[in-house]
């Protein structure tokens, strides 16, 4: 193979890379504005969940809690499914080596991170991320489903829940880490605030914990989406700029063989009319 057909070769197979890239920003943008949509959606219901909770301070406030060290504490490992993520998973494999703790639990959400982590670690619960925005719903439930095997929900604050995720910070990435419940101020102002509880105590505390939950978890993984999606269309961006870069060696390197092989056609018609003269 000449060397002109091997850079025609590598330009067409550029060129085809260059095509599904931009297929996968075009996919990235798409998805990235429909988790922004839904994360808007899903701010009013949380300021509706945080007045409520409000009110329900005076409640929650009332309940025994056991003593630190005797909850069992349930961390949720948010990671990505996609590729072209950049390191996010490795990030969050850092931070969960950096546990100590051999009593907590912990939902691995991903299957990328879960091939990361120790497989022998029986306290890890595996279930798969999202590759659609429409996914992330689904996978609230599921993660509520999972907690509910394990957690009564009529607990209040012997609740112990953590979700992890990674964002980038101002210079570099970092670990976002956030408590679904926290426990109420005992300095809390409850002034003012006159609740009827129509339904028992223990009802409505399930209830609203039930949604505080299952909203908190989808908050976070919306979040953790949109970060994906913003880092991939980062890191699609950058192979582009590569191809692109590649493409125009290429090009000027096949530009430059057809140059000498027309200088040396011309040397050849030239020298032989010097024989034939």
């Amino acid at each position: 193979m000449s060397q002109r057909s091997k850079y025609r070769r590598q330009l067409h197979t550029l060129s085809d890379l260059q095509t599904i890239f931009k297929a996968l920003k075009n996919i990235s943008i798409v998805e990235l504005q429909r988790v922004d949509q839904q994360s808007q959606n899903l701010a009013e219901i949380m300021s509706e969940l945080e007045r409520f909770q409000s009110l329900l301070r005076p409640l929650l406030a009332q309940l025994p809690k056991k003593p630190k060290g005797a909850i069992q504490r349930t961390n949720i490992l948010i990671g990505t499914e996609r590729g072209f993520c950049g390191p996010i998973n490795r990030w969050l494999r850092d931070y969960k080596a950096e546990e100590t703790s051999k009593k907590d639990r912990w939902l691995v959400i991903g299957s990328r991170l879960a091939s990361l982590l120790n497989q022998d670690d029986t306290n890890v619960t595996l279930i798969e991320g999202a590759q659609t925005a429409d996914d992330i719903l689904d996978i609230a439930f599921t993660i509520k489903e999972r907690l509910s095997e394990h957690l009564d929900f009529n607990q209040g604050p012997d609740i112990d829940i953590r979700l992890i995720r990674a964002f980038q910070g101002q210079d570099s990435h970092a670990i976002s880490v956030s408590s679904i419940l926290e426990s109420p101020s005992e300095n809390s102002d409850n002034s003012g605030c006159s609740v009827e509880y129509y339904l028992s105590d223990q009802q409505l505390l399930s209830g609203f914990l039930s949604y505080q939950i299952k909203y908190s978890i989808l908050g976070a993984l919306m979040q953790a989406f949109a970060f994906e999606s913003r880092t991939r269309l980062t890191q699609v961006d950058s192979a582009m700029h590569r191809l692109e870069k590649k493409s125009q060696r290429l090009d000027q390197r096949l530009r430059q063989l057809r140059q000498e092989d027309i200088t040396e056609e011309i040397e050849t018609i030239l020298l032989s009319e010097q024989f034939e003269t």
